[in-house]
């Protein structure tokens, strides 16, 4: 159409465009660390983003860091049936532990079964679409790390509506913080020794498969939803930390639907401003898709005026 109709057409990518939502919306144009978290966006690499942590300001970006890839399974059923992204990183996860094929196979049915995942037979057919890769795409899309970690704990294994299983798991969360008056256990993302993946990646297996191990032995569910937020939380704060040590950029964004979740937003917030950043969050444009075409125009604006 705008070929047709003579007029530039921009290109924007998905969470960028976020981004520059927030900055419009608190009227700033310098560059940021763009925490933009959500549950699907083409990335520019060829896979699904949704957890990216961006350097970015009104003339382009650079991805610097995002929640550790997983598969997702299932196509257009994955948003809607979380328990099939949990069964992919628990099977992950088996294949890690494990020293041989047959024992991760057995462990893998054996925990699906204990959490009521998914019955034997779903679990082959995810095993396969796992390995063959059908309708599997690598994700790190923050969105469905919710679900999966919904299905996980046994409170939401499959949304009737859109956001229903990450919506569960927050009112789980926010239940316990109620009952307790005091924060979880928590998760302490820092270990002895070397990583065991990239440093741009924040450690989201890692903590799934923590709570899933404190799940096996019957810990409240209630519980381990909000030490997930909480841990989810400290990785991205620990990842904002160290891109504004080596960079020397001072301000966070946090954009993006998974923010409107109040527990992970007032996380995140509160500890990076206890930290010494200044935080941009929405007031007025939602941080949701709704917010994303305020972005941009504004994006579009700068491409416009370069050309000129």
């Amino acid at each position: 159409m705008a070929a047709r109709k003579g007029i530039p057409l921009y290109r924007i990518q998905h969470h960028y465009a976020h981004v520059l939502s927030c900055l419009a919306e608190n009227d700033r144009t310098d560059r940021v660390i763009g925490v933009s978290f959500d549950g699907t966006g083409y990335g520019t690499d060829g896979t699904i983003w949704g957890g990216e942590i961006l350097l970015a300001d009104c003339h382009g970006f650079s991805r610097a860091a995002a929640i550790e890839p997983f598969l997702q399974i299932g196509g257009d059923s994955a948003p809607r049936q979380g328990w099939r992204i949990a069964a992919s990183m628990i099977w992950s996860i088996c294949k890690k532990q494990q020293d041989n094929p047959e024992a991760a196979a057995d462990a893998y049915f054996r925990i699906l079964d204990q959490l009521s995942i998914c019955d034997s037979q779903n679990a082959k057919v995810q095993r396969m679409m796992a390995e063959r890769k059908i309708q599997a795409v690598p994700s790190t899309s923050a969105g469905r790390l919710f679900d999966a970690v919904s299905a996980m704990l046994g409170i939401c294994r499959e949304s009737t509506y859109e956001g229903e299983a990450s919506i569960e798991l927050e009112f789980a969360a926010e239940r316990y913080a109620q009952k307790a008056g005091c924060h979880g256990t928590g998760y302490c993302s820092q270990q002895n020794g070397s990583q065991e993946i990239p440093l741009r990646y924040m450690a989201t297996s890692r903590l799934f498969a923590s709570l899933m191990s404190r799940r096996l032995l019957g810990e409240d569910p209630e519980k381990l939803a909000y030490d997930f937020h909480e841990g989810l939380a400290d990785l991205i704060v620990e990842a904002c930390i160290r891109i504004s040590g080596e960079t020397g950029i001072r301000t966070a964004a946090l954009t993006g639907g998974c923010f409107q979740n109040r527990l992970l937003l007032s996380l995140v917030e509160d500890r990076l401003r206890k930290d010494g950043l200044e935080v941009l969050i929405h007031h007025l444009v939602p941080p949701n898709d709704g917010g994303i075409a305020l972005g941009q125009a504004l994006a579009g604006r700068f491409m416009a005026g370069s050309e000129e």
